[in-house]
């Protein structure tokens, strides 16, 4: 019989195979998750024809047949959704999903059945059900690693840390997810709290004047504080360092001058012959240590802080005050004053370049003694040009075991600068907590404190604890998680991080998923938790899956030599089983992949597999035209 026929019929066949599969293609472009198909032929059968005299084979085959149609496994085209419930997984592996709702998927330990209860697709269209299941259009459920943090009365609990959670979703075991459309956050009151803060000294925005900074919370004032000050710690008015390690230097005369003892009262007085001249005994000052000439005389006395140069000058008779009110409880003015302390008035003479940045600086001014009138008093005292200090405040919300919100506030004030000579650097902290109207405190004076620092890194201290709820707050500021609170001067005082224990009571409000499939919960009191992962499954050998229609693919269980086995190749857990990263690739929140066919090469294909299909279609012609030729031949 004439091969040709056969030829051309298998050829039809065939290249019908290859229009259907390009078609299949073509008709699912814009569908979600497809993956393409692609045709591969080869030759049916081989006819042997020996030739010994011949060093070249006679065989020749007949016909073409289908060897197979293999999925195109690359990522396709992936595209925005806005579907809560919409991700798309790239790289290689497939989104597990199941029938069954109670049902479990062992990805290290699959049951092989003959009907199969689980499939794997690559459309990450999934939406949520009437109880809470996260289904595919078929009501498929989308399985994964549930952390069961989700009571039945749907109330979230939390509590556990990032590593936690990821260290509990590195299992096996899959089963299928389920999200409440209610979820609420339960409470938890507040007992620890620690911050990270940056305190810049250097700043000229956030300076208090004296009544803010040294006010106590009852309205009155710490004067003592003021005190305590060491002078490096003050700013001018304008924001900028008394810089006094430059400016150090702080002289009196008393009385300011003497009579001239060469002084000729024939003469006229003249710049030449003055009756008066400035007295050559000076009391000096210094700040800092004490200024020693080199045969070890004390030159200067050292102060540093405001104290002490207050009890340096009560030994040349003066006082050194901060500017008071009328009846001595609070600040008139942001200055330091000079007052006389003896009983006689005195004249005075102020200078040195430290004198001079307090603006305390005078020639010969008449220091009267007190007379017990307070006004007059003010009015013959030395006047100071204002100072400031420089602060911080931060508030950070807290909680009671209600979920209601209350303030932590933290005011920083510098008390000494740092880094000459590796002095550290202290800032005083006032605490406080403050209701949520903005006034009810839980103290009637503020919890103080101290930082240290040493060249602008913290020096560690314990915590401090802060009345609240019948109890205390345990509060840390020296940082968080390895983020501590600094004192660098070229970076802004600023708030950095925090962790508590305390959070307020919320609900649910979105759901995402993260680049390693993690299903995070965003609640409207701004936490945000991991309430399990997607289930990603991975295989040796994608080609072994089967197709069952819907975008979804199954394990292809078969009988090897009496043994039950996979053409896939066993699953293959999409995580690494110490990190909880995917190993595979990654998923992509509010992403769907569409169908990787690609336009231009199936319509290439279509018009090839449709000319293969018309030349076979032409030599089973030409093979029936020959058969009836030859029964002509007989006739």
């Amino acid at each position: 019989m004439n091969a040709t026929l056969y030829n051309g019929v298998s050829g039809i066949r065939t290249n019908q195979v290859g229009l259907d599969v390009t078609s299949n293609n073509i008709s699912n472009a814009n569908t979600v998750g497809y993956k393409a198909n692609t045709s591969e032929f080869k030759s049916f059968i081989a006819k042997l024809s020996q030739n010994a005299n011949s060093p070249i084979s006679n065989d020749y085959n007949y016909g073409a047949a289908v060897a197979a149609t293999p999925t195109n496994t690359n990522d396709g085209t992936y595209k925005s959704s806005k579907g809560e419930f919409h991700f798309a997984y790239s790289g290689k592996g497939w989104i597990t999903v199941g029938k069954n709702s109670e049902g479990t998927f062992d990805v290290l330990n699959p049951q092989l059945t003959v009907s199969q209860q689980n499939f794997f697709t690559r459309n990450g269209q999934f939406t949520r059900d009437s109880e809470g299941y996260i289904v595919n259009s078929d009501g498929y459920y989308l399985y994964g690693i549930n952390l069961g943090k989700i009571g039945e009365d749907g109330t979230f609990i939390g509590g556990t840390t990032y590593e936690q959670d990821v260290a509990a979703l590195t299992g096996s075991e899959l089963t299928p997810i389920q999200i409440p459309k209610d979820v609420y956050y339960r409470p938890n009151i507040t007992t620890e709290i620690n911050l990270a803060f940056n305190l810049n000294r250097g700043e000229k925005e956030n300076n208090k004047t004296l009544a803010d900074a040294f006010a106590n919370m009852d309205g009155s004032v710490n004067f003592d504080a003021v005190f305590e000050q060491d002078w490096n710690s003050f700013k001018n008015g304008s924001g900028n360092s008394l810089d006094v390690f430059a400016n150090k230097t702080f002289n009196i005369r008393v009385p300011a001058q003497i009579e001239n003892p060469d002084f000729d009262p024939d003469q006229n007085i003249s710049d030449n012959n003055p009756q008066y001249i400035a007295n050559p005994n000076v009391t000096r000052f210094v700040y800092g240590d004490d200024a020693i000439d080199a045969n070890g005389n004390v030159t200067a006395q050292g102060f540093r802080t405001v104290a002490q140069l207050r009890d340096l000058l009560a030994n040349a008779g003066l006082t050194l005050d901060v500017q008071r009110t009328d009846d001595g409880s609070g600040f008139e003015g942001s200055s330091f004053v000079i007052s006389n302390a003896t009983d006689a008035d005195m004249a005075i003479a102020i200078d040195g370049s430290f004198a001079k940045a307090l603006g305390l600086t005078t020639d010969n001014y008449n220091l009267r003694a007190p007379t017990g009138n307070v006004q007059e008093d003010k009015n013959s005292r030395i006047v100071g040009s204002a100072v400031t200090v420089p602060s911080y405040g931060y508030s950070n919300d807290i909680f009671d075991e209600q979920g209601n919100k209350y303030y932590l506030r933290n005011q920083f004030y510098l008390k000494q600068a740092g880094g000459v000579g590796g002095q550290e650097e202290i800032w005083a902290v006032k605490t406080s907590i403050i209701g949520s109207n903005g006034v009810t405190n839980f103290s009637d004076s503020y919890t103080e404190s101290e930082l240290r620092f040493n060249g602008g890194n913290i020096v560690d201290q314990g915590p401090i604890n802060v009345p609240f709820i019948g109890g205390n707050l345990s509060m840390n500021l020296s940082g968080v998680d390895g983020r501590q609170t600094t004192a660098f001067t070229g970076e802004a005082s600023s708030f950095v991080d925090q962790a508590q224990d305390g959070v307020g009571a919320g609900r649910l409000e979105k759901v995402g998923f993260n680049s390693d499939g993690l299903i995070v919960l965003n609640f409207d009191n701004g936490k945000q938790e991991i309430m399990g992962r997607v289930g990603i499954t991975a295989f040796v050998n994608d080609q072994g899956l089967k197709k069952i229609g819907g975008n979804l693919f199954a394990l292809d269980v078969q009988g090897f030599g009496g043994q039950i086995g996979m053409l896939s190749g066993p699953p293959l857990l999409g995580w690494d089983e110490n990190s909880g990263a995917l190993k595979f690739g990654q998923v992509m929140d509010n992403m769907i992949e569409y169908s990787n066919v690609n336009i231009a090469d199936a319509l290439t294909e279509l018009i090839v597999f449709q000319r293969g299909y018309s030349f076979n279609a032409k030599a089973f012609t030409t093979g029936d035209d020959l058969i009836k030729e030859a029964i002509a031949l007989k006739r």
